[in-house]
C-alpha cells in the first residue's frame, strides 16, 4: 500500500512538473499588464515576438500565432485542472495536503532541479 502512495505522489508530482501545475486556488493573481511577471497571455506574447524576430513574420501571421497560442494555453489548462481532479480524486486529505506542500517547496523549479540549499 505505501509503494501504490509512493507511486501515485510520484506520478502526481511528475505530472505538475511536466505541465508546470498551479492551482489557480493556491496561485496569486497575476500582475496587471505591463508591471512585470506573466500576465495569462505574456507567454504568448513573448513566443509571438520571439518568432516575429526570427521568422519575420508579417501582421497577420502574427495575429494567427496568438490565435493559435492562445487556444493552445487554453487547452494546457484545461488538461491541468482534469489531471488535478483526478489526481485529487484518488488522495486521502492528508496526501492532498503533503501534494500542495511539494508544490508550494517546489514552485519556481523545473523537472530535476533541486530547490535552494537552507542556510
Amino acid at each position: 500500500m505505501k509503494r501504490l502512495t509512493h507511486s501515485v505522489l510520484l506520478a502526481a508530482f511528475l505530472t505538475a512538473g511536466s505541465l508546470a501545475l498551479v492551482s489557480a486556488q493556491d496561485a496569486p493573481p497575476p500582475p496587471p499588464p505591463g508591471e512585470g511577471g506573466h500576465g495569462p497571455h505574456d507567454g504568448v506574447a513573448h513566443r509571438v515576438d520571439f518568432l516575429a524576430d526570427k521568422l519575420s513574420l508579417t501582421a497577420d501571421q502574427k495575429t494567427q500565432l496568438t490565435e493559435i497560442f492562445t487556444k493552445e494555453e487554453e487547452r494546457e489548462k484545461k488538461i491541468h485542472e482534469e489531471t488535478k481532479a483526478k489526481v485529487d480524486s484518488v488522495l486521502t486529505p492528508d496526501q492532498k495536503a503533503t501534494l500542495a506542500a511539494l508544490h508550494h517547496d517546489h514552485k519556481g523549479h523545473g523537472p530535476g532541479t533541486p530547490p535552494p540549499a537552507n542556510p
